[in-house]
């Protein structure tokens, strides 16, 4: 069984210490979140990646709406742009016990089909499209065919790779939700 013991920021939010232990592999992580923006220091799952802080959200919203609440706060989805964001993110899902297997990046070809962009309308090079995903496949899940799955998700069930899923509700309230991650610019 595994051991974790968290500290989550003083009054002004300023630290976040976690200690992980499973089969007796530690991880000790620290984190100097005086940096990110004020309005998120305090929250429970807020990491900082090198120029920048990644809030973990828990709340389950479809992409658009995930995006939307990202950008009320002040950031936008959280951009994979390498390999060691891509473990970033696995790794402080996994040390946050994050409970869910998909979560929402800022990944999208909405504007036009095929054409990857991440949401600040960069080109993505990197990716980690799982085999008939992103540009792999012409048939859809479920109720979508694959030109209306515009947005990519993490799938924790599936090694980390990449999928897309439509980024809004397909039948009325029906669609996809799930958490999602956002990112922010240190202040």
């Amino acid at each position: 069984m595994g051991h974790r013991m968290s500290v989550f920021g003083d009054s002004r939010g300023c630290s976040n210490i976690s200690e992980f232990n499973e089969s007796n592999n530690i991880s000790y992580v620290y984190s100097d979140l005086s940096h990110c923006p004020s309005r998120i220091r305090s929250l429970r799952y807020v990491h900082e990646y090198l120029d920048s802080c990644v809030l973990f959200v828990r709340d389950k919203k479809s992409w658009q709406d995930g995006r939307a609440n990202c950008r009320r706060l002040g950031g936008d989805l959280v951009m994979v742009k390498d390999a060691s964001k891509q473990s970033f993110l696995l790794n402080y899902l996994r040390l946050d016990h994050w409970d869910t297997d998909n979560i929402w990046i800022g990944a999208t070809d909405q504007s036009r089909e095929g054409d990857w962009r991440w949401v600040d309308g960069s080109k993505i090079s990197y990716s980690q499209f799982a085999d008939g995903q992103g540009n792999n496949h012409n048939n859809g899940f479920l109720f979508a065919n694959g030109g209306n799955e515009d947005c990519a998700l993490i799938r924790r069930d599936d090694g980390g790779h990449w999928h897309d899923y439509p980024c809004k509700p397909i039948l009325g309230a029906f669609g996809y939700t799930y958490s999602y991650a956002c990112e922010f610019r240190k202040i």
